[in-house]
Parts: structure tokens; C-alpha cells; sequence
């Protein structure tokens, strides 16, 4: 299947609690931004440790795979994308995503790039400018 040369490049800004997609116009460069968040109804991301931790061993709460296919439905109609994830090893959101991609979306996962920079200080403004300098150099 092959996209839309019109449709948006797409940035993905992920951590585990929330994934900030941005659509970016191709034609006249508008940026939109929207927020996806996993279902949580216990607010179990939001605490340091839950009550369903100790089946976890220390280790944070395994990731919802449904998070990471509603995120797959949104990028699949995207040109150019690229995901933005907060760190590197098993905490690396970004990094399950892109996994996710290539097992279940592979279409997709051909037009992504991975980058990592530090979402908590980093500002929008930066951010687009970071994955735009980043598109211009593939």
C-alpha cells in the first residue's frame, strides 16, 4: 500500500502515560497536536508504586499493548514518521512503539525513524525542530 505523497508527516512524542502526536501539513507546514493516553481507570501510571506492583517484582507496570495499536491506527495514514521516545532500554516507550510497528504494522514501521531526546525539557518549538532537521538529513 503505498501513501499518500499529500498526507502528513506525523511526530510521535511518547512516555508510558501519554503519546503527543503532531501532524505536519505537508503543503503549508500547519501543525496540529493532539494526546492519546492508555486506559488506565485506577491511575496506576500516574503513582510510583500501585497496589498490583508486588506481581511485578520492582519493576514498573508491563506496558498496554491496546495503547500502543490505538497509536498504530492514528500514524498508519502518515508519510514521514517519526517517534520521539524518553530514554533507551525497557523504560523506552518510543522504543516499544517502534516494536509494536514492525510486529504488527510493518507498512508503517517502513516509513518511521526513531530519535530520543529528553521529553521533559524539551519544548515543542524544539522538538519540531529537532525531527525536521532530523527528516532533512535521511
Amino acid at each position: 500500500m503505498k501513501t499518500d505523497p499529500n498526507a502528513p508527516d506525523m511526530i510521535v512524542a511518547i512516555e508510558h502515560h501519554e503519546a503527543r502526536i503532531f501532524h505536519i501539513d505537508i503543503n503549508s507546514h500547519d501543525v496540529t497536536e493532539h494526546t492519546l493516553k492508555p486506559h488506565d481507570p485506577h491511575h496506576f501510571r500516574h503513582h510510583l508504586k500501585h497496589k498490583g506492583q508486588d506481581a511485578e517484582q520492582g519493576q514498573r507496570a508491563s506496558e498496554d499493548p491496546a495503547f500502543y495499536e490505538q497509536i498504530s491506527k492514528e500514524l498508519a495514514g502518515g508519510n514521514q514518521i517519526v517517534i520521539v521516545g524518553h530514554g533507551t532500554g525497557h523504560s523506552n516507550a518510543g522504543h516499544h512503539l517502534a516494536e509494536h510497528l514492525r510486529a504488527k504494522h510493518t507498512e508503517t514501521a517502513q516509513r518511521m525513524r526513531e530519535v530520543t531526546a529528553d521529553l521533559s525539557a524539551v519544548t515543542d518549538k524544539q522538538l519540531l525542530a529537532l525531527v525536521r532537521d532530523r527528516l532533512k538529513n535521511a
